[in-house]
């Protein structure tokens, strides 16, 4: 008997993960992106990931960069902010229709990448739990 899937949207898991700088490079943010993507087994269709890089042309967003990998499952977004080098610190989030462990990406991000990592938090938000 075939197995029912949830159907794609009717679950929304949404990881962040605070890391220590150095902020990397947008071109190695990609990089990261498509090593996550491949280490919870999702899959970006061919879609490839979009890079904005700050300040605008008008001088407004601070320094750094944002980066978005879209998913076929949802999407992973690295954003890096390196505008006041007080902070110490970036941002990598996961967002998925389908679950992961947390524990998983930490694993991956800290043991296979080296990253040293200073939060993580998660919440999921389901069809059930709509208010009516």
């Amino acid at each position: 008997m075939p197995q029912t899937q949830t159907p794609l949207g009717s679950t929304m898991q949404v990881m962040g993960f605070m890391l220590a700088a150095p902020v990397p490079e947008p071109d190695r943010c990609e990089l990261i992106l498509r090593g996550l993507v491949e280490h919870v087994g999702m899959r970006t269709g061919g879609l490839k990931a979009q890079v904005w890089l700050y300040p605008t042309p008008d001088g407004c967003g601070g320094q750094g960069a944002t980066v978005v990998q879209p998913l076929l499952e949802s999407f992973a977004v690295f954003t890096g902010i390196d505008t006041w080098p007080c902070i110490g610190h970036w941002y990598l989030f996961l967002c998925t229709c389908r679950p992961v462990a947390i524990d998983f990406v930490s694993s991956f991000l800290t043991e296979e990448l080296g990253f040293g990592l200073l939060a993580s938090g998660e919440f999921r938000l389901s069809e059930a739990e709509k208010e009516p």
